[in-house]
């Protein structure tokens, strides 16, 4: 023992804390509450490569790292793919000896980042506008606020001004003076990809289905009209009816986000251990950290622990880490390649076939995920069908984004007598695409040509 090593030869990629521990055994987590004390501090070196972890999301298979390999205390924690360097920013060590989780980067832990967060709050006072009232927007001339209707159906999420607020039921328009603002600070926008974001606000609920409701702002034809939204539709009232859609924001509160800090002994936010596919809180079980979207550059967040799975890690050795190969998606029809139009990043940006560039551009590059769906190395989306051709969007595990490779064809995972077309075999620049049941013809045959 005399010889031991300060850190093990890893497979866990735990910190030990000197001379005379023994370490414990393969896939020990201690339990919540009890970390393993040392009589002085960790020391300043860094932990070498291998005996550090990636921490890997089981949803979309992003990794934790320090946002922009920031060195300073309150540097955000976001979710990327992994790099093919292993770089410090994404690798991280258990300290056995304080009880956290730290970056190689620059040694400092796991945190919660420390602002003045409150819940939202529904607040009954129509005459005025509270000066935190939610995501004020501009239809027809006049600025909205999200708001609660107090109906006969229930609460229900709408747009207010003034004494007046507008919400919409089993296709009606309706307009009440009985209501409430929402107020919450440090909001943000979130796109809907299918689901609400962890921090939605369910501010309403309806008798007729008991479910829960949150706000969400529509962005319909005639603006961004607030809303109620529930799993992938944001119902809102506009010109006398209801509308729907599934292009919408949810609107979340910014709270519990994960950081890292400078240690402080003691300090509960900091006290966080791998415990299975989870990363636990040593004096709070019940706290877990969570994934916010499968989204690049998306954060991670305290919560409490459920069966969500996107409070799933995996914990995996640098030297073991699978790093994204990107290729061109390569038509037999005329060479051209797989394209991300005018390099754009937004949801709904449309694949064209383009010549390739001499040097390699990210919006002409692809990738195949954990789960062997075709990804953008532009954004990480995926390829969907649209009624306009095929475009790119978020992945939600939606069938009609599990595009693979079979062959020749580009496939659907769950139908694969449908294959990746190029539409009408157009062969000029900014071809479009489709879906197509397979016919053996040039435009449905491809080449994935690797780049590394």
């Amino acid at each position: 023992m005399a010889n031991q090593p300060p850190f093990d030869s890893y497979h866990s990629g735990r910190y030990m804390p000197g001379p005379g521990y023994a370490p414990p055994p393969m896939g020990f987590a201690p339990p919540s509450g009890a970390y393993i004390p040392g009589a002085t501090a960790p020391p300043p070196e860094r932990p070498p490569k291998e005996h550090c972890f990636y921490i890997k999301s089981k949803v979309g298979g992003l990794v934790m790292e320090v946002e922009n390999a920031g060195v300073d205390p309150g540097t955000r924690v976001v979710m990327v793919p992994a790099s093919d360097q292993g770089r410090d920013s994404e690798l991280w060590f258990e300290d056995y000896q304080t009880g956290t989780i730290k970056s190689r980067l620059n040694l400092l832990c796991l945190d919660i980042q420390e602002e003045a967060n409150q819940p939202h709050q529904v607040i009954k006072l129509p005459q005025s506008v509270p000066s935190n009232a939610l995501c004020p927007t501009s239809v027809g001339g006049r600025t909205y606020y999200s708001a609660v209707a107090n109906t006969e159906w229930g609460n229900i999420p709408g747009r207010a001004v003034a004494k007046q607020c507008w919400y919409s039921y089993g296709g009606a328009e309706y307009c009440t003076a009985d209501f409430s603002w929402i107020t919450a600070p440090n909001t943000k926008l979130v796109r809907n990809t299918g689901s609400p974001p962890a921090g939605s606000i369910g501010a309403g609920h309806q008798q007729d289905d008991g479910c829960t409701y949150y706000s969400a702002i529509a962005r319909s034809q005639w603006g961004r009209i607030p809303g109620k939204a529930k799993g992938n539709t944001c119902w809102y009232a506009y010109n006398g009816s209801e509308h729907y859609t599934s292009d919408f924001d949810w609107i979340v509160i910014e709270t519990d986000f994960v950081v890292v800090n400078s240690y402080v002994p003691g300090k509960q936010t900091q006290l966080w251990l791998r415990a299975d596919d989870k990363i636990q809180n040593r004096q709070n079980g019940d706290k877990v950290m969570q994934v916010c979207s499968t989204t690049k550059g998306s954060r991670v967040l305290s919560t409490t622990t459920s069966s969500d799975a996107k409070q799933k890690w995996m914990f995996v050795p640098q030297s073991e880490i699978t790093v994204a190969r990107y290729f061109f998606i390569k038509s037999e029809l005329h060479g051209k390649v797989l394209d991300v139009a005018g390099a754009n990043k937004k949801p709904g940006t449309m694949a064209i076939m383009w010549p390739q560039h001499p040097t390699p551009t990210i919006n002409q590059l692809w990738y195949l995920d954990d789960n062997g769906v075709i990804r953008s190395k532009l954004t990480d989306f995926c390829l969907q069908p649209s009624g306009h051709g095929i475009w790119l969007q978020p992945y939600s595990k939606q069938a009609n984004q599990m595009w693979t490779p079979q062959g020749k064809k580009i496939v659907l995972r769950n139908n694969p007598d449908l294959c990746l077309d190029i539409r009408g075999g157009e062969k000029s620049n900014g071809a479009k695409l489709c879906q197509f049941k397979y016919k053996g013809s040039a435009n449905q045959h491809w080449k994935f040509a690797y780049i590394n």
